[in-house]
């Protein structure tokens, strides 16, 4: 069986499997502070990086980040399930830091890792602060954060929702890995580099009742990814660092 997964960022998702559009009510335009960064957030806002805003822009998955530069995710799945996602530091030397848990977490969305075809996850959401993450190295010989993204049927037992970021053990990611990592195939959406965050994907994103439909923007990242019929997805995004 054949899976998608939007992130924009990057995100996972193919635009046919988005629901028929339908009327939804528009807030007003607001500036947006820009996409994706991962460290403590406590750490950005020392840094001085939470008192400036600027429009969130698209970039394409691989994209090379300067140390201090601000990103959000956006994810989309196109069907229903939980989605968690898993952060990794890489090293030039080929080892990985301890795996920690991003989301979910109950400072975002209350800990609801629930999706379904049209949600938008964002990774910081907006009522977050900073409502952003901050690309930064811990030690000099840091080249990427290696995000994991898995979809699962059922909630994972092993996973408890904590208030932040949590710990699990290598050898429990590496045994998931080893079963439920299949290779995927990236497409990225030609024209979609530096588009802007729209006024209804930042809807949805802020309401997880509004959906978004085909005729709305298409991601500008989509993993097309081979898995079994109720077997968990998973996929590997690196950000690269400068």
């Amino acid at each position: 069986m054949n899976g998608s997964l939007r992130v924009s960022r990057s995100g996972f998702l193919a635009p046919q499997s988005r629901p028929a559009p339908v009327p939804v009510p528009m807030p007003a335009p607001r500036v947006e502070h820009p996409p994706v960064v991962i460290a403590p957030p406590g750490e950005t806002i020392k840094e001085g990086a939470y008192s400036a805003t600027f429009p969130a822009r698209r970039i394409e998955a691989e994209t090379p980040l300067n140390s201090g530069e601000q990103i959000r995710l956006t994810v989309e799945v196109p069907r229903r399930g939980y989605l968690y996602v898993i952060d990794r530091e890489l090293y030039s030397d080929g080892s990985f830091s301890r795996p920690m848990v991003i989301f979910p977490t109950r400072r975002i969305r209350n800990g609801d890792n629930l999706v379904r075809p049209g949600k938008l996850i964002e990774l910081p959401n907006q009522t977050d602060q900073p409502p952003y993450f901050v690309i930064k190295r811990s030690r000099q010989d840091q080249v990427s954060e290696v995000l994991t993204f898995i979809v699962t049927t059922k909630p994972l037992e092993e996973i408890v929702v904590g208030e932040d970021q949590t710990a699990i053990p290598p050898e429990l990611y590496a045994s998931w890995e080893k079963k439920w990592l299949s290779p995927a195939e990236r497409y990225e959406i030609a024209g979609g580099k530096g588009m802007r965050y729209t006024r209804k994907e930042e809807a949805a994103g802020a309401d997880p009742d509004i959906l978004l439909t085909r005729s709305d923007p298409s991601p500008q990242t989509i993993y097309r990814v081979s898995f079994k019929p109720n077997q968990p997805l998973m996929v590997k995004v690196p950000l690269l660092i400068k």
